[in-house]
């Protein structure tokens, strides 16, 4: 019975040591197969370092501790010691055993923080200091949360050292009271010594009150971080409190020891614990409040208003915003059509959710492809650049019928995508839709569209660990296109090139098949983490991905495009924002778009760019790990005109510059400027790509007057005219060409003056009679009418709005098709199949009636009025 139990025993333990073998050796090879072995070694490195050190650092000090006291009570040469006394004595190996177990829980939260001591070794200064303190930004991500879990961890590991140290010096000195004249100096120095370093312990704890009144939020929704009653009221008294506590501890002790100075540290101990009274009672800050601050709430928060309004400038990037007056001329001229017909070839006709199932319908043509996005991007085609709607066709498993999903089809042979899907933004009604690139072989206009790589191995698809090339899917003659027969070539995932190797996976994954297939020889190669944000994540756990990767096409091979985010949730005076997540809920008040992500969607290689080199977060990420993140300079440059403005990242800016860039505290307070985004039918207007010709470049080729660009209509709260329009993206042509910055402009509108926003627009369409009437006639024939984004056009000084109508079958399974499309200016509508036929007739409306208003302008009676 005994022999079976070790032998379980003993089985137990090889299991347990194979399967973390296996664990490791596993993200070894699959960080080295990404040229990235060594920063997993350095990662790992940096782990261990971290908690191994801070164990033994604590161990030691508690080991220490507790071997003193027999030596303290001069009791350590005594032979006669028996039980816990003894144990101290001589059992040293047990202690040093006794010590760690009770070090280990106590340091959980270092273990689960481990990074947080990298980033405060490592940490890089910042450009930005908050406003109240002056203090550099870079203390409060890095250093403040360091110390902060110190203070903590020492405050319970010296709580607990001085009880129990107490606890058995009494214990030990009333059993041998009669070796013992007096209670020992040793012992009492020891337990003076625990008491100064708790008292220090807290007193740090009193200064870091300072820091955390930063992070008030007692005055919102009006602003956020202290106002007067805590910078005038509460900071002194934390400063007293401060003094009169290390004034008070340090007169004890040494009152204690010398019978001395006892009266001052009872006048000390009173006040502090008078002041500590005062910091608990609410009257006095209330008073405050009501007599004070409530009667002039401007006046006596103003300050403290511009600190959360400048905080929130720098934590959100506000500085790369440039506001332009933008004024609206009073008439089309001809000159104005020209610019604004070149604008027309690359308006997206299609809005984004509308676009998806059409290629699902059309291009998806196997049950096992489907399209989980369509991005919006650029190519230069010919002479010119094109914006396109492109999605990639990826492998979509859970469309098999049932009894297809087997191991062998999940694994060996269903393992990819196949190709992309383009097609040009700009497209005619009641037409087919114009591809650039399609189906699975055809022949492209242009021969840098043609793919010699179709073949997606990683993507946003859920995809399972694939195991290839196998005999099971290899290529043969009878072989089409698109079918799931590849013969892999690339150099992505594990070499199964030994039996090892397969017997570590068939571990790893735990199944025995990888190891037994007949199917997987040693050319086999296993791809994991095949999702493009998993892999991502795995490497980089520390940055916050885009939700919306897109696919480009570079050198006739598919590449993912990942925007990727550093953040923080300690900006100071900043208020923090809360997004849910795959059910959890992340807060952050500070975030950069500091890193692009490509990824090889072939062999799975993963790339990381650092785009902005002032952020110090990154730039620690960096230091920390030097062989991870390259020079935006080293990007290819094929990748650099598909870099763009994250669609994410600018309406979140946008949302909270709508109520930021009230820089005046009376207004803000106010909140007589506060925008929002653009609404229609009640709901906000997300921001759209655009390739616009940026007037300000007058002078420019137009190579360089083309901009890829997000743009944001904004209106006055709670109203639906425009005030302005935000753009969003690389707009100087120096930055474009050979590197990538962003920036934003704000074409501010007169305020004198209305300008119609998209739901006035809409109700103008409306009015007229022809439109109104077909949609009627098309409601009645089974079929239903879908109104698209209202997209705005600033142009030349006008404004031109752009409105695509689809119909859909009343049917589930119909999708949409482009019908027509409304453009309006100067309050004149026209619909036609085509952008450039409806511009054609709306400018002759326009010219025919020669009127004297602006561009989508209502003008104001009460200002018009003498």
């Amino acid at each position: 019975m005994k022999l079976l139990f070790k032998l379980i025993v003993v089985l137990l333990i090889v299991g347990i040591f194979a399967y973390f073998t296996a664990e490791f050796l596993m993200e070894l090879w699959w960080f080295r197969s990404l040229d990235l072995g060594g920063f997993f070694v350095l990662r790992e490195t940096y782990d261990w370092l971290v908690k191994i050190g801070t164990t033994i650092l604590l161990t030691c000090l508690v080991y220490l501790n507790f071997s003193y006291i027999p030596r303290a009570l001069s009791l350590h040469q005594d032979a006669d010691n028996k039980g816990l006394l003894a144990f101290l004595q001589n059992h040293k190996k047990i202690l040093w055993l006794l010590s760690l177990l009770i070090v280990i829980p106590l340091l959980i939260p270092v273990y689960v923080n481990w990074e947080s001591f990298l980033l405060f070794y490592f940490g890089a200064q910042s450009e930005l200091v908050d406003p109240a303190y002056g203090e550099n930004i870079s203390y409060y991500f890095f250093s403040y949360p360091v110390y902060v879990l110190i203070q903590e961890e020492l405050l319970w590991v010296f709580s607990l050292l001085l009880a129990v140290v107490s606890f058995l010096y009494f214990v030990f000195y009333k059993k041998h009271k009669d070796k013992l004249q007096e209670f020992p100096a040793a012992a009492r120095l020891h337990i003076a010594k625990l008491v100064v370093i708790l008292i220090i312990l807290q007193a740090w704890s009193i200064a870091l009150e300072r820091i955390e009144m930063l992070y008030e939020d007692r005055h919102l929704p009006v602003f956020y971080g202290p106002g007067f009653v805590e910078m005038n009221y509460h900071l002194p008294l934390i400063i007293l409190s401060f003094l009169l506590f290390l004034g008070t501890a340090i007169c004890t002790v040494y009152s204690l020891y010398s019978g001395k100075k006892y009266k001052l540290a009872l006048v000390l101990g009173l006040s502090y614990l008078l002041v500590l009274a005062i910091k608990q009672v609410d009257v006095v800050p209330n008073w405050i409040d009501d007599y004070y601050v409530t009667p002039h709430p401007v006046q006596a928060e103003a300050k403290y208003i511009k600190y959360n309004i400048k905080a929130t400038s720098d934590a959100f990037n506000f500085s790369d915003i440039t506001q332009i007056d933008y004024t609206l001329e009073s008439s089309l001229t001809p000159f104005a059509g020209r610019e604004i017909s070149k604008e027309l070839d690359d308006i997206p006709i299609w809005d984004d959710n509308l676009i998806l199932p059409v290629f699902e319908q059309l291009q998806s043509i196997r049950p096992y492809f489907s399209f989980y996005e369509v991005a919006v991007d650029r190519y230069e085609l010919g002479t010119r650049n094109v914006q396109v709607n492109i999605a990639a066709r990826e492998l979509d498993y859970q469309s098999l019928a049932p009894e297809a999903k087997k191991w062998r089809n999940r694994h060996l042979v269903y393992t990819h995508g196949y190709g992309m899907v383009m097609s040009s933004a700009n497209q005619r009604a009641n037409r087919p839709m114009q591809w650039l690139l399609q189906n699975f072989g055809q022949t492209v206009e242009f021969d840098k569209l043609k793919l010699t790589q179709p073949e997606i191995y990683y993507g946003l698809a859920d995809y399972q660990y694939a195991i290839v090339p196998n005999s099971e899917a290899l290529r043969s003659e009878n072989s089409v296109l698109g079918d799931m027969r590849s013969d892999y070539q690339g150099s992505g995932g594990i070499h199964l090139a030994s039996l090892f190797t397969k017997a570590i996976a068939s571990t790893f994954f735990k199944d025995e098949r990888i190891f037994f297939s007949a199917g997987i020889d040693n050319k086999s190669r296993i791809l994991v983490r095949r999702n493009i944000n998993e892999r991502v994540k795995a490497i980089a756990p520390f940055l916050e991905l885009d939700p919306d990767p897109y696919p480009v096409l570079v050198n006739h091979k598919i590449y993912w495009i990942v925007d990727a985010y550093t953040y923080s949730n300690r900006y100071p005076l900043v208020e923090p924002i809360k997004l849910s997540k795959n059910g959890k809920q992340k807060k952050f008040n500070y975030a950069r778009n500091s890193v692009k992500i490509i990824i090889d969607a072939y062999n799975g290689s993963v790339d990381f760019y650092v785009v902005d080199e002032e952020d110090p977060i990154i730039r620690t990420y960096r230091r920390i790990y030097p062989s991870l993140f390259k020079d935006l300079a080293t990007m290819p440059k094929p990748f650099i005109k598909h870099l763009s403005y994250p669609k994410a990242w600018f309406t979140l800016q946008m949302k909270l510059y709508s109520r930021f860039h009230q820089t005046d505290p009376t207004i803000f307070y106010q909140q007589s400027e506060a925008l929002e985004l653009a609404s229609m039918d009640e709901k906000p207007i997300e921001p759209y790509f655009l390739t616009l010709d940026i007037d300000e470049l007058a002078g420019a080729s137009s190579e360089d007057q083309d901009k890829f660009v997000l743009v944001s209509p904004m209106s006055p709260l709670g109203r639906k005219n425009l005030d302005s329009v935000a753009i969003a993206g690389c707009l100087t042509a120096i930055h474009c060409k050979e590197h990538y910055q962003d920036d934003i402009y704000i074409y501010k509108f007169s305020n004198q003056i209305q300008v119609e926003g998209p739901a006035q627009i809409s109700a103008l369409m409306n009015q007229n009679h022809d439109i109104s009437s077909q949609f009627t006639l098309w409601n009645q024939r089974g079929s239903k009418v879908i109104r698209g984004r209202i997209i705005i056009v600033p142009v030349e000084h006008s404004l031109l709005y752009i409105q695509p109508i689809y119909l859909a079958a009343t049917a589930k399974q119909g999708f949409p098709s482009l019908t027509k499309v409304i453009v309006a200016m100067n309050r004149h509508t026209a619909m036609a199949d085509s952008l450039a036929e409806a511009f054609e007739q709306l400018q002759i409306k326009v010219t025919t009636t020669q009127t004297s208003e602006l561009p989508g302008i209502s003008h104001d009676p009460e200002i018009d009025s003498p």
